[in-house]
């Protein structure tokens, strides 16, 4: 009898912990957000959001310095000087409703 009971207290303690890290894991996920399709990514240095993949097109938004961002691809454009290097790929990002380039070394 002791055996039983003792059995199924840990039982009892078990899945009430599992229970529990469950129910941490859904808490810990803002309502309304929508998980990245892509990579993930922080800005290094706060950078203009472009329409297009050149530094001609026009700025549509900032992305400040530490903000993360869902970086969906990674193409070429035109070449620009940002964040200590040159190159000619962008980061393709959405952020805030926004999808735009951004110089893709200023991520990370």
């Amino acid at each position: 009898m002791r055996k039983t009971v003792t059995v199924t207290a840990l039982s009892l303690l078990m899945l009430g912990g599992f229970t529990s890290a469950a129910h941490a894991t859904e808490a810990a996920a803002p309502v309304g957000t929508l998980a990245c399709s892509g990579t993930t990514v922080t800005a290094k240095e706060t950078v203009k959001i472009r329409s297009k993949a050149t530094t001609s097109s026009t700025a549509i938004g900032q992305l400040n310095k530490g903000k993360k961002a869902c970086e969906t691809s990674s193409p070429t454009g035109g070449y620009h000087s940002a964040c200590g290097g040159k190159s000619n790929v962008w980061s393709k990002i959405k952020v805030g409703g926004k999808t735009g380039y951004v110089p893709w070394n200023c991520m990370r």
